[in-house]
């Protein structure tokens, strides 16, 4: 099959896998109203709970860079999506918290490999401006999930239970599995042939952190922390401020899934108008200003458009960012799946953060305007390094450092 034809159903692979790494974190999210009443978790328990999926999930990204480097991206997803299908299964039936934490670290474990892999799929198979929209393709996975998780989840949640709900989590995460597993097996020889030549480097500090990965980091974490922390926490704010359903907070809060869907696809498009850096920048931008939107929204409707806003600002810098992975450091040209674990580690370790600690402010002072103040600072750094960036015409070639 032709190179084409093969980049097309690996570039779906990796969406799938950004699809799996955020329905099976944020799925405990949208039916956790109904886990803390059935299993009796405090706020601080059940926030914990999402922040520990983060800190395994930031402990397997370089083991899985490398392992996505040393065997192919395409059977590292397949692979660790597999495990992440039987853990979710499992949590799906959970009775204590100290299962439910277990659990949701081997969740953490499974998918801490995937966006290293996904990132290493797509640099692998495609080029220049068809990068960017095949990273922006990659991102509508992180989309599709959010309007999956919002939209259906608490719906299956209020006629069944949550544990159907997160049983649904469970056979979608299966379902991935089983295409990775069809891609590795069908295509098996035309992906060999792209692994069959590796650069190798050695593996030192300056290899990985410039300036430019350094403010990558900065960035990715800002886009991480407010998307995660403001989906966490946003279905509980409108039940509490606007007293509305769990279903009716679902539907406003999957709104953040379409945009997402948008601003991911229009990132890699909008690269050849605006250029990689002004992306990011407007990414930042919009993002910054809908935390503090959020942060004391007057009535529904200004939530809406605000949780609207976060969707399109937190992913539109998605797709230049990844693309400017491979180029940012010398390490990127041969070990790009590695480099980016480096990066999403660091990020996601940050991310902790915000996450957990909006969860003590809710529980001492019950204010969401307090709460948010935390990502609103996270949105700042995050536009500050965007200002810094740099952003290369063309990749910078391994000889250049004298590593091939």
């Amino acid at each position: 099959m032709g190179a084409k034809k093969v980049a097309y159903f690996v570039t779906f692979l990796a969406s799938l896998s950004s699809f799996i790494v955020r329905i099976n974190l944020l799925g405990y999210g949208a039916v956790q109203d109904a886990i803390i009443v059935d299993l009796g978790f405090t706020l601080i328990e059940s926030g914990f709970l999402v922040s520990v999926f983060l800190i395994s999930y930031s402990a397997m990204q370089i083991p899985g860079g490398y392992i996505a480097d040393r065997v192919g991206g395409e059977r590292t997803i397949a692979l660790f999506v597999t495990i992440a299908a039987f853990a979710a299964l499992a949590f799906s039936q959970v009775t204590t918290f100290a299962l439910a934490f277990a659990l949701r670290i081997i969740l953490g474990f499974a998918t801490g490999t995937l966006w290293p892999a996904a990132v290493r799929v797509v640099s692998e198979h495609l080029a220049g401006r068809s990068r960017d929209i095949a990273n922006g393709l990659l991102g509508t996975g992180v989309g599709v999930s959010q309007l999956v998780v919002f939209t259906l989840l608490p719906v299956v949640s209020t006629y069944f239970d949550w544990r159907m709900s997160l049983l649904l989590v469970a056979l979608m995460t299966s379902s991935s599995a089983a295409y990775g597993w069809i891609v590795t097996s069908v295509f098996r020889k035309s992906i060999a042939r792209k692994y069959s030549e590796r650069t190798r480097i050695p593996i030192t500090f300056r290899h990985f952190f410039t300036r430019n990965s350094i403010l990558i980091i900065l960035v990715n974490m800002a886009g991480i922390s407010v998307s995660i922390a403001t989906l966490t926490w946003a279905s509980l704010q409108l039940q509490s401020i606007f007293e509305i359903t769990p279903i009716e907070a679902g539907q406003v809060v999957s709104s953040v899934g379409v945009l997402t869907i948008i601003s991911s696809v229009t990132g890699g498009m909008a690269t050849r108008f605006m250029g990689r850096r002004y992306v990011v920048i407007a990414s930042m931008t919009i993002t910054t200003l809908a935390a503090a939107s959020l942060s004391a929204p007057l009535n529904l409707f200004i939530a809406f458009i605000s949780i609207g806003a976060l969707g399109l600002g937190a992913f539109l810098y998605l797709a230049p960012i990844l693309s400017l992975v491979p180029m940012s450091a010398p390490a990127g040209g041969s070990r790009p799946g590695l480099l980016f674990a480096v990066i999403n580690t660091i990020a996601n370790a940050g991310a902790f953060f915000p996450v957990f600690l909006m969860g003590v402010i809710l529980d001492f002072t019950g204010s969401y305007t307090y709460a948010y103040a935390v990502i609103i600072i996270v949105a700042l750094v995050g536009l500050a390094a965007a200002l810094l960036l740099r952003f290369p015409g063309v990749e910078v070639p391994i000889r250049k450092y004298g590593l091939d």
